[in-house]
């Protein structure tokens, strides 16, 4: 059996298959596994947890994990272990960073690749490699546009009182603003930026409200401006592809932005990156042969 999973901070999207690939599937969800900000023993407990792993643990055979945080050897040689560990029946592990099922999701071309879901990130893949032009410091530095920062600037516009009265209204019957809870959530608590991203769903949810967009268009031009226009020149001649569920909801959004800057380019938004690349992986499995090597 081959397990395939898209992980971002908040969530882990997991699709098992039969190795013979006659097309059954499995599908199920567990909390986000991010090697940077969590603990080996932490992801092992989310998995160990989970009555679907433990269904399937002794029959897995490879694993195909692409997440958050995947981004260095030390990151990849935990997972590494952590998997080792949970399914002693593995032949085959690949763990890469989340921007790669993105891009082996899209297009073997050339492209450049946005990351807009709990947290944000930016590349240009040449057809053969990835290039990053900037460095990607996580969501206390950067991850403009994701759902994190929607989530910072809407409890900055309550605290601060900017809020309009019906949107503050209806954000404290939605959410609980006890101080208390918020302060645990947002420095005590194991996920911050998925604590953040849960909050920021509210301005996607109320985006017809002129405020709500007001603050979405700040985080989004954001985005664009300092991880976007960086592959200003790639975008004359090349397809954007933009990946996450933040940046599909925000697609009017973005797309008059991408207006605004005179960028004209192929744009495809993708929610769910995962469910396109298993259906490749469906129709060729030497897909996943390619990926290994």
């Amino acid at each position: 059996m081959i397990l395939i999973a898209d992980s971002g901070s908040t969530k882990c999207d997991w699709v098992l298959l039969t190795k013979n690939n006659s097309g059954r599937r499995r599908s199920f969800r567990t909390v986000g596994l991010n090697p940077s900000t969590m603990k080996k023993s932490e992801m092992f407990a989310v998995l160990n947890c989970s009555e679907y792993v433990l269904e399937c643990k002794e029959r897995v055979k490879a694993i195909y994990f692409f997440g958050a945080g995947c981004n260095n050897a030390k990151a990849v040689a935990v997972l590494n272990s952590l998997f080792a560990e949970l399914f002693p029946m593995m032949e085959t592990c690949v763990v890469q960073e989340d921007l790669m099922i993105a891009i082996h999701a899209t297009s073997s071309c050339a492209g450049v690749v946005g990351i807009l879901g709990t947290g944000s990130n930016c590349c240009f893949f040449n057809g053969l490699d990835v290039e990053h032009r900037v460095r990607a410091m996580g969501y206390l530095l950067m991850d403009e546009g994701s759902g994190n920062h929607l989530g910072k600037e809407l409890l900055r516009s309550y605290f601060y009182g900017k809020l309009p009265t019906d949107l503050k209204i209806d954000f404290e019957r939605v959410y609980s603003l006890q101080e208390s809870e918020l302060i645990t959530g947002l420095y005590s608590g194991n996920r911050p930026s998925a604590y953040l991203a849960s909050i920021g769903r509210f301005l996607i949810e109320h985006l017809e409200h002129p405020y709500a967009k007001q603050l979405v268009q700040h985080c989004m031009r954001e985005f664009v401006e300092n991880q976007l226009l960086v592959y200003k020149e790639e975008l004359k001649d090349h397809p954007l592809f933009i990946i996450g569920s933040v940046g599909y909801y925000a697609r009017k959004v973005l797309k008059e932005l991408l207006e605004e800057k005179r960028i004209r380019v192929k744009t495809t938004f993708i929610r769910r990156p995962l469910d396109v690349f298993v259906q490749g992986v469906l129709n060729d499995v030497t897909l996943l042969d390619a990926i290994a090597s």
